[in-house]
């Protein structure tokens, strides 16, 4: 969680101090040229304006309107810097605004406001800070940029509990955190590097948490959350990867962890309490984890090296998906229906591929390729309660295996090189 600037929290102590029941403080500084402020108060109770200006060409503007003991402060150290905070309803609300550098563009507005904490702290060259948070309650929205060029907008709407935080070290990054539904959500976004993107939106969520932390340059993260108690982090560290998460219905999680270069992962779940996790290092590697309407899914992706790619879709309830891949040029497509279906298993090696397709109930497939180049298994197993388990060692070795009555079960083994091995049970 970020903490008050100690420039703004000495400020608010001493103005405090000055300000007495029924009575509003407003004090302005200014140093240079061309610097201009305003304030316009309305409502009474110690309430706590602070502008300071150091610079030339600087523009900083304060309303309030009916305040009851809020505080407004804004420092301007630089040129050509413009601040406006606006508030309206408020009742101890808390707006600050810090520029150190130049034309920096800042903006808070909060509107009911009750309680509603805004901070927008900017250091560097035209960096741009946006908060609004409308029937605010006790939300908390910051923003902190450290570089040049870096965009930041927070908005919320029917807030109440709500957190926004956005943090950016760099150049050149943007972060958009929107929030709309009211309750407990978080949208944290923390981005060190250049030319970043992320993305929260959340929507009609309560008691969501959205958690994006990108380090290097050129990366994507996008996450939309609907429903109730969603859960998502991003993490990504490298250069171009990209990671997006869509949930909507509730209490769903999902994770993603990548770091290497050009890594591409895509969450999407649409029903009830699924997880999925995603965790890729290296080059260039590729997943894809779909859900679509069924519940309690739960589907967990690693892989490691470079060129891999796994393609997961799950449809019903209760299935599992685990899955390793390690190399280059592994390929991992596997697809569920029914309910309370397993896939477990991994690759090793190189140009290694597994299709696995199961319908049906119960069924259970474990397929491990544990060395080797150019192994291929193809499952598919359909009926009830049927067992597939596959081992790999060597190259060209294929395994082909179609299940389809109740109980089957079948075991294959294959060490060496160009062995083939098929097995059809109705």
């Amino acid at each position: 969680m970020f903490k008050c600037k100690p420039l703004a929290a000495a400020i608010i102590a001493i103005l405090a101090t000055q300000a007495h029941a029924q009575d509003n403080s407003a004090e302005q500084n200014q140093s240079g040229t061309d610097n201009v402020v305003e304030v316009t108060q309305t409502g009474g109770q110690d309430n706590i304006s602070y502008q300071a200006q150091t610079g030339d060409g600087n523009d900083s503007m304060v309303t309030q309107t009916e305040a009851t003991m809020s505080d407004a402060v804004q420092t301007q150290t630089g040129n050509l810097n413009r601040a406006d905070i606006v508030q309206t309803s408020t009742e101890q609300s808390e707006a600050i605004q810090l520029q150190d550098g130049d034309n920096h563009d800042a903006s808070i507005v909060q509107d009911e406001s009750f309680g509603a904490t805004a901070r927008q702290y900017q250091e560097g060259s035209h960096n741009t800070a946006y908060t609004e948070q409308t029937a605010a309650d006790l939300s908390t929205a910051v923003i902190d940029q450290e570089g040049n060029g870096n965009f930041a907008e927070s908005i919320q709407d029917n807030t109440e509990l709500s957190v926004s935080e956005q943090r950016q070290v760099g150049n050149d990054n943007v972060s958009l955190v929107w929030q709309e539904g009211g309750a407990r959500n978080d949208g944290l976004v923390n981005q060190e590097g250049n030319g970043n993107d992320a993305t929260v939106y959340q929507m009609d969520a309560t008691d969501s948490k959205a958690d994006i932390d990108q380090q290097g340059d050129l990366q994507v993260a996008s996450v939309t959350q609907e429903g109730a108690e969603h859960s998502a982090e991003i993490q990504s560290k490298g250069l171009q990867n990209e990671a997006y998460v869509d949930q909507s219905g509730s209490l769903q999680t999902a994770s993603i962890y990548q770091e290497g270069s050009s890594n591409v992962s895509d969450i999407f779940q649409a029903g009830e309490s699924n997880t999925a996790n995603i965790e890729q290092t290296g080059d260039n590697n590729y997943a894809i984890v779909d859900q679509l309407d069924g519940s309690m899914q739960a589907a967990s992706l690693q892989q490691s090296g470079e060129f891999n790619e796994a393609y997961v879709t799950q449809e019903g309830t209760d299935h599992m998906i685990g899955f390793a891949q390690d190399g280059t040029d592994n390929l991992l497509t596997a697809s569920q229906t029914g309910n309370g279906n397993q896939l477990t298993g991994s690759s090793y090696g190189d140009n290694n591929s597994v299709d696995v397709v199961q319908g049906g109930d119960l069924n259970v497939a474990d397929i491990q390729q544990i060395y080797g180049s150019g192994n291929e298994v193809s499952l598919t197993q359909s009926g009830e309660a049927n067992m597939a388990q596959v081992m790999q060692g060597g190259d060209g070795n294929h395994a082909l295996l179609t299940q389809s009555g109740m109980g089957d079960a079948a075991m294959v083994s294959q060490m060496g090189s160009g062995n083939m091995a098929t097995v059809t049970q109705q």
